[in-house]
Parts: C-alpha cells; sequence; structure tokens
C-alpha cells in the first residue's frame, strides 16, 4: 500500500519531502491526527513553502485542538497564497468564539 511505498522511499532518502507530506496525508486521512503532525512537521522542515502542506498541518492541529499551532500554520497558508487558508482561519476564530 501507499504508506509501505512512502516508508521505503525514506529508507533511500530519508530527506525525501514528497515521501513525508505522502504519509502526512494518509495519517491525516486515517484519523491519526497526532500522527500526521508529527510528519507533517518533519515534512514542514523540507519543504517550508508548500501552502498545502501548511494547511494540511493546520486542519491536523485543529482536529486535535491545538489552535494555536492551527492558526499558525493557516497563517502561513495565507502567507504563501493559499486559496482555503482565510476560510480555515475564519472557521478557528468561530470555533474559538
Amino acid at each position: 500500500d501507499a504508506e509501505k511505498l512512502f516508508e521505503r522511499a525514506l529508507s533511500h532518502d530519508g530527506r525525501s519531502a514528497a515521501a513525508f507530506v505522502g504519509l502526512t496525508e494518509i495519517y491525516f486521512e486515517r484519523g491519526a491526527y497526532s500522527k500526521a503532525l508529527a510528519t507533517g512537521a518533519k515534512a514542514q522542515k523540507l519543504a517550508p513553502n508548500d501552502a498545502d502542506l501548511h494547511l494540511l498541518i493546520g486542519d491536523a492541529a485543529f482536529k486535535v485542538f491545538r489552535f494555536d499551532d492551527a492558526e499558525r500554520a493557516y497563517e502561513r497558508a495565507k502567507e504563501l497564497g493559499h486559496p482555503e487558508a482565510e476560510r480555515r482561519l475564519a472557521k478557528l476564530a468561530a470555533k474559538r468564539g
């Protein structure tokens, strides 16, 4: 499956941003949000200007109620021009009250 392929890619190249991003997406889709955050942090170090990744990290942080982390990730996605970032920030603001 895809997870094993990404892990194999990382065993050959431990600095593969694409493999870390792929794992982050898989963990998020499975509902393993904390794991997605940890893997996303590794991906972010390798691909700091990936707006989609920042949005995904923000979504994972939101799911585990780490709202400050979610806000930082959404703000960075917004700075990088992600079209969904503003809507996520509004959703976060509404959740905070």
